[in-house]
C-alpha cells in the first residue's frame, strides 16, 4: 500500500514506473494496485486490523478520493502524457502525499 501511494504521490516515481515497464499502462496498474488494498481495507479485518485509525481513516479518505477521480474516466484512466497535465492528478498526487503522512 505504501509503495502504491508513493508512486501515485510523486511525479518521478511515475516517469521511473513508465520507463522501467514500458509495455504496462502504468496508469491503469496503479488504479489496480489501489483497488486490490481499496479491497483488503473494506473486506478483511486482518488488513484493517493491521493499520492504526488514523492511517485507516486516511487510507479510506484518500480512497474516495482516488475512486471520485476515476470515475472521471470510466474504465481506462489516460495516459501520463495527458495525466500529468490534469490538475485532477496533480491533487491525487497530494492526497497519496497526505495520506502517506498519516503513515509516518
Amino acid at each position: 500500500m505504501l509503495d502504491t501511494l508513493a508512486d501515485l504521490s510523486c511525479v518521478d516515481r511515475q516517469r521511473k514506473y513508465v520507463e522501467n515497464v514500458p509495455y504496462v499502462h502504468v496508469p491503469n496498474e496503479l488504479a489496480c494496485q489501489w483497488d486490490q488494498h481499496s479491497s483488503l481495507m473494506r473486506e478483511q479485518l486482518w488488513f484493517r486490523d493491521s493499520l492504526s485509525s488514523v492511517e485507516l481513516d486516511a487510507a479510506f479518505v484518500f480512497d474516495a478520493e482516488f475512486n471520485a477521480f476515476c470515475d472521471c474516466f470510466g474504465r481506462d484512466l489516460p495516459n501520463f502524457d495527458r495525466l500529468w497535465a490534469d490538475t485532477r492528478w496533480s491533487d491525487i498526487g497530494l492526497a497519496a502525499a497526505k495520506t502517506l503522512d498519516a503513515f509516518a
